[in-house]
């Protein structure tokens, strides 16, 4: 549809008919489409089911990475207010969650990239206690086999 509708776009006088065959699409959705009656289901989804169209959520991640290049890390608390003071009303509670997933990778903020759940557990000063205490005992049993083989 994309390739379409960029012929269409190039054409001086485009043929809806022929370079619908040629794409394998019906004449009558293109012609729709060319007139501007239905969108993609993803301007759609964009236009209709999300709190922001997919144009600011763009701006909103050029925002973000912008402040992350100044030294200002954006928070997901931060996110948070940014959106709603633009919308005027409070968000969902995994609204900022969810679009930094769709996003991920994209933004630069150090504060919403999240933890690794394994370092977080590797990191915890009761596993490594534990961890230790295991390793001294091994070292002890070890020491007494040496101890009495003599």
């Amino acid at each position: 549809m994309k390739k379409a509708l960029e012929e269409v776009d190039n054409s001086d006088t485009p043929n809806i008919t022929a370079i619908a065959k040629k794409h394998n699409l019906y004449p009558s959705t293109l012609n729709r489409r060319v007139r501007g009656v239905t969108v993609s289901r993803q301007e759609r989804a964009s236009n209709d089911q999300k709190l922001l169209t997919d144009p600011q959520e763009e701006t909103l991640l050029k925002q973000l990475n912008w402040l992350s290049d100044r030294g200002l890390h954006a928070t997901v608390r931060i996110v948070r207010n940014m959106v709603e003071e633009f919308l005027g009303h409070p968000i969902g509670r995994t609204w900022v969650y969810r679009f930094l997933e769709r996003y991920k990778g994209r933004y630069t903020s150090v504060y919403l990239k999240g933890f690794d759940r394994e370092r977080k557990i590797a990191d915890n000063a009761a596993h490594i206690a534990h961890f230790y205490t295991n390793v001294s005992l091994l070292i002890l049993i070890e020491l007494s086999k040496i101890l009495i083989l003599k």
